[in-house]
């Protein structure tokens, strides 16, 4: 689903703020540009999983596979949250400010 990251999900489920509704994250432009931006580097590991993965599946290769699922499991995923992090660092996200109320 375009312009529905599945990283803001995650944000609302943790977020006590949203728990009374769970799309309200929706409505801030930035955050749903910076859920975007992660939702991303989940999808370019899946995708890499998969590029690599299927062919070795589909020649019957079993021990490069077995090596490939290994090093594309968790070592991957801790590359990804290091590159998540990294973006949320680096504090380049386009949150607005909230205004306070008057």
């Amino acid at each position: 689903m375009v312009r529905w990251p599945i990283v803001g999900f995650m944000v609302a489920a943790g977020d006590p703020q949203m728990a009374q509704d769970p799309t309200a994250w929706r409505r801030d432009r930035g955050l749903v540009a910076v859920c975007q931006r992660l939702t991303m580097v989940l999808v370019m590991l899946y995708a890499v999983r998969v590029v690599v993965m299927l062919p070795l599946y589909l020649a019957g290769q079993v021990m490069l596979l077995g090596v490939a699922k290994i090093a594309l499991g968790w070592p991957a995923y801790l590359v990804a949250l290091a590159i998540m992090g990294t973006m949320l660092v680096r504090g380049k996200t386009p949150l607005t400010a909230h205004k306070p109320p008057a």
